[in-house]
């Protein structure tokens, strides 16, 4: 594909993306399982990943990282009562740079019988030591249904660009509010896909240089 004058062709953009659906990948027990690489990994070297950890916020129910039939959108992390939380960490080394896009992830809910009720979730990206993290928020409403299943839409990370040699941490927690007992109840995440910003093709980039010489010798 010809470029016009000045243009900078781009690289495909790169994704992140767990689905949660290859077993192998879960370990541990109790209160904290991880989920030990993305199931899709498009940002090459120079880039690692920590485990995906979830957390349960009480001992007392065990949670677990699980994909419930194949190729659905069922669930990530299961509970009863308590929030959850997961979390996962990219460390960008020197030799790389990243400038992320946006992150999409899926929200839901299980029930043995209908109940009315909200899952409120927070999701928030803390970059290397600094406190102040970027937080978004949302809540999927419940009325009446045994099983519902969100996608939580696009959330824009404008503002992590050009990270290199720092650490991003990337974190969700999910708490819900019923009406009823959490007698059989049921909330989790799934379907996290995270992109950077393309960046400029090499090719595109010598291409440049080769215009950028031509315009010297004009002016020589």
């Amino acid at each position: 594909m010809a470029c016009t004058f000045g243009a900078v062709a781009s690289t495909q953009a790169a994704t992140i993306a767990y689905t949660f659906e290859n077993a192998g990948n879960i370990s541990g027990a109790g209160v904290d399982q991880v989920y030990t690489a993305p199931d899709v990994n498009e940002f090459g070297a120079g880039i690692t990943f920590s485990d995906f950890t979830m957390t349960e916020e009480s001992a007392a129910h065990v949670s677990r990282i699980a994909d419930i039939g194949p190729g659905s959108v069922s669930a990530a992390g299961v509970d009863r009562a308590n929030p959850l939380s997961f979390e996962f960490t990219v460390t960008i080394l020197s030799s790389a740079s990243v400038t992320f896009d946006q992150v999409s992830f899926d929200t839901l809910y299980r029930s043995s019988n209908n109940i009315t009720g909200d899952v409120n979730w927070t999701f928030e990206t803390v970059v290397g030591s600094d406190p102040a993290a970027n937080v978004k928020s949302g809540t999927m409403s419940l009325v009446g249904q045994s099983t519902k299943v969100e996608n939580s839409g696009l959330i824009d990370l404008s503002g992590l660009d050009n990270l290199s040699d720092t650490t991003v941490t990337f974190r969700w927690t999910l708490d819900g509010a019923w009406s009823n007992t959490w007698n059989n109840k049921r909330m989790g995440m799934d379907n996290i896909t995270i992109s950077s910003v393309p960046e400029p093709s090499s090719t595109a980039l010598l291409g440049l240089g080769g215009i950028a010489m031509i315009l010297r010798r004009r002016r020589a």
